[in-house]
């Protein structure tokens, strides 16, 4: 398919420059500021980032690779970047705190790639795509935390920024293409967004479409053998975790995650609004804000299909971050009157204040910094040389683990050791029996361990934790989030503590 430049050169020649920010625009960059800044002290997720970091300290501190000394089946990328942390020299839970700058530093560059990306079509800077965006965020705190999703959305959005560029040359879009496939190694998922390159790239010819297409494709599966090397991961270990995550989709079930009614809701009126503000666009360009709508649409379809029984807001990134894109290039079309503007600044500033009123103060479940503060008192009680079997909910971060595979996952019972039994492939070495990781006598678990464990087993267990571990002593827990609360101790370690 060929993209011409007419309909681009002939808005930028009765534009004449780009128009400064409107009083309406830095009131929007005000608002941007104060969503990083939520970002930064939100609750989040300390499911989910307990566990990438506690990988981190893994891979960062102990030298440890992933599949050969310990289970996981997420790609890399995030872990090399929190790794940074403790190859600094510095140690403890806190790493989290280092985690959350960079989820701002992800946001920015997300505002900054969609606003800029679709700029030159107007000639002037438009916030509703980020505000959409940010919105988004707010309103599901977990799709923006540290997980791989939100690396992988800040990367996408600098490459699509980079390949929309008119000025681009192969240099640049060489970048665009490296920026890209380390994305999609961040998160398979972003794949889906793929086809927003292809509406997007300004080209003159096929032959420049396919000269640019060549250095990009090069470029970004260089970037991926290169980070690969680099991380000690092979090829192997890629197309595991690939078809293992796959799988896994498929064993069990969970009551969590976002309403199929609000996901159809939030695609169909996002969808539908941004072909409507394509009405004034000129030929060619409505034709590349249809297709980007059209990508949207089948990353909804594609992300609802294989999210199966688990329709976590992760699931829905690429579909999330497409919407986001495709109405910041319909806004740049979209031209309401002053009064519709202060409509939408009013809407946007109420739903953002209920979002953040609900998520810091309605739902305090998971403090930040007091579950830090938790997970270094943890840390105190282990002995040197010890490991803990815990769910990352709790995990100290800073110790081993007894299991090879780490902690059961919580949202459904027996997931984990149920999906490796029955995946057809090469496995890892060591069978997943969290029973047998139980009697190897931890220093700290928890009663929720038992979620791992199979039925006919939960009897055994329950009677080894019965006769081997206790509450924590003293009243260590008096100050730590309800979540904490419940602990176990191996008992002889209380024993020789209040020896000493």
């Amino acid at each position: 398919m060929v993209f011409v430049r007419q309909d681009l050169q002939e808005l930028a020649s009765k534009q004449g420059g780009r128009e400064p920010l409107s009083s309406f625009d830095r009131f929007a960059v005000l608002g941007g500021v104060l969503w990083l800044v939520f970002l930064a002290a939100q609750p989040g997720n300390p499911w989910d980032e307990g566990e990438h970091a506690h990988v981190a300290w893994l891979i960062g501190h102990e030298g440890l690779t992933p599949l050969r000394d310990f289970f996981q089946h997420h790609t890399p990328v995030l872990w090399n970047l929190l790794a940074l942390y403790y190859r600094a020299g510095l140690d403890g839970p806190w790493v989290v705190l280092f985690g959350r700058g960079l989820v701002v530093v992800c946001g920015a560059i997300v505002c900054f790639g969609l606003v800029r990306a679709t700029e030159d079509l107007e000639g002037r800077k438009q916030v509703l795509g980020p505000a959409l965006f940010a919105l988004l965020t707010l309103a599901i705190p977990e799709l923006f935390i540290i997980r791989p999703e939100t690396v992988a959305a800040a990367l996408t959005s600098m490459s699509l920024y980079l390949w929309s560029r008119r000025d681009a040359g192969l240099l640049q879009q060489s970048s665009a293409g490296a920026l890209y496939g380390i994305a999609v190694l961040a998160s398979p998922r972003f794949l889906l967004c793929a086809p927003l390159i292809c509406c997007v790239f300004p080209g003159d010819s096929m032959r420049a479409v396919l000269k640019s297409s060549l250095a990009a494709i090069a470029a970004g599966s260089s970037a991926v053998a290169l980070w690969l090397a680099a991380s000690g991961f092979s090829l192997s270990d890629l197309v595991f975790c690939l078809r293992f995550s796959a799988h896994l989709q498929m064993v069990g079930r969970t009551d969590h995650g976002i309403s199929p009614a609000v996901l159809s809701g939030v695609a169909i009126t996002g969808i539908c609004a941004g072909i409507g503000m394509l009405a004034s666009a000129p030929g060619t360009l409505r034709l590349r804000g249809l297709g980007i709508h059209a990508s949207t649409a089948l990353s909804f379809a594609i992300s609802w299909v294989s999210a199966r029984e688990f329709p976590y807001p992760q699931a829905f990134a690429a579909f999330f971050f497409s919407l986001a894109f495709g109405t910041s290039y319909s806004g740049a079309f979209f031209k309401p009157r002053p009064s519709v503007k202060r409509v939408f600044l009013l809407t946007s500033l109420a739903a953002a204040a209920f979002f953040s009123y609900r998520a810091v103060f309605r739902s305090p479940l998971f403090p930040l910094l007091p579950g830090l503060h938790a997970r270094a008192d943890l840390r105190s009680l282990v002995p040197a040389g010890e490991a803990v079997l815990m769910f990352s909910v709790t995990h100290p971060i800073t110790v081993r683990d007894t299991s090879y595979y780490g902690a059961p996952l919580f949202d459904s019972r027996d997931r984990l050791c149920r999906a490796l039994a029955t995946y057809e492939g090469k496995k890892p070495a060591p069978p997943c029996d969290f029973l047998e990781d139980l009697r190897r006598k931890p220093a700290l678990t928890s009663p929720w361990i038992l979620r791992g464990i199979g039925y006919g087993a939960e009897r055994e267990a329950v009677r080894f934790l019965s006769e081997d571990y206790g509450p924590l002593p003293g009243q260590i827990e008096s100050n730590w989030p309800a979540y904490f609360h419940g602990t176990l101790i191996r008992t002889n370690l209380v024993t020789e503590r209040d020896k000493r």
